[in-house]
């Protein structure tokens, strides 16, 4: 699976912790995120430098970022879903992110959004 954007989970202390360490390129697990102490969350895309110590795909997207408040439960992920046809298999990857009960983005792999509100 080619992937085209990396987790940051933001704390409220001022630290961070992202999914591949920048300077090693070491993988830090989801599960690994102290969602107690999040004040943001966001994908971020690659850079050359990261992409090529991770073997990941950098290009040119934004950023995409929820802040979050009190009490607030974040909803992220990445999905890929490969879909047979008669001109054979396309993929589809998607990045989904938002909070529990007030709104969901999705981002499909080349940087379209669409938003919808009240689910989690």
């Amino acid at each position: 699976m080619t992937e085209y954007l990396f987790w940051i989970a933001w704390y409220n202390d001022g630290t961070c912790l992202p999914q591949f360490d920048p300077d090693s390129g070491a993988e830090n697990l989801f599960k690994e995120v102290d969602e107690s102490k999040l004040s943001k969350f966001g994908w971020y895309p690659f850079s050359e430098e990261l992409a090529q110590k991770t073997g990941r795909v950098a290009l040119p997207l934004p950023k995409y970022e929820v802040d979050l408040g009190d009490g607030d439960k974040l909803v992220a992920m990445r999905t890929h879903t490969i879909a047979l046809s008669r001109n054979g298999e396309t993929h589809g990857l998607e990045y989904k992110q938002g909070i529990e009960g007030k709104g969901i983005m999705y981002i499909s792999y080349n940087g379209d959004v669409r938003m919808s509100y009240g689910e989690g």
